[in-house]
């Protein structure tokens, strides 16, 4: 019997230290026609924060990895004081971006229309007009190259009286 369980255990042991691969982090995949584009980090860092709905981060990623370098509007020997215009669409907004001759975002005009309010939003509005209802929603980010004002524009309703309310990201009222 002895002979019997030390003999299985030889086997499991052997079989486990077969199974083990001797050419580990060499195998490489290579991915094709996927390319990696670098981030416009400063753009990304001023822009994105709070919370935000996915389709206007969707957005904001897109402007921050595009590269004007390989558009067809781009002019390999124009002068350094060019800038591009391009504005990017999505689902519920869209932004108007312009790069400089070297590729980075000098600014940006963000406009997003009844996407959801952050929470700090929501509850600003309803303190103010608790038997109110919202009526649309507006979201609009002006970036300047080094920083960015982010501002919601909520619309609130109540039988036929409508009031427009502007709300920081933080839920602070703005006249």
């Amino acid at each position: 019997m002895k002979k019997l369980v030390f003999g299985a255990m030889f086997i499991g042991f052997a079989s486990l230290g077969y199974s083990q691969n001797s050419d580990c982090g060499k195998n490489t995949i290579h991915l094709t026609g996927v390319e990696v584009s670098p981030v416009d980090q400063n753009y990304l860092k001023n822009v994105a924060g709070g919370i935000v709905s996915a389709s206007v981060l969707d957005l904001q990623n897109q402007a921050s990895r595009y590269n004007i370098k390989k558009s067809s509007v781009y002019d390999f020997n124009s002068d350094k004081d060019k800038t591009y215009v391009i504005r990017f669409a999505g689902y519920k907004g869209r932004i108007l971006a312009t790069y400089d001759q070297s590729g980075r975002m000098v600014n940006a005009r963000e406009n997003y229309s009844d996407v959801p309010l952050p929470p700090a939003v929501r509850n600003a509005a309803f303190k103010e007009h608790s038997d109110w209802t919202f009526s649309g929603t507006n979201y609009s980010v002006n970036y300047n190259g080094k920083d960015a004002n982010k501002m919601y524009k909520v619309q609130m309703k109540k039988n036929n009286e409508k009031e427009n309310l502007k709300f920081t990201i933080d839920g602070k009222r703005v006249d």
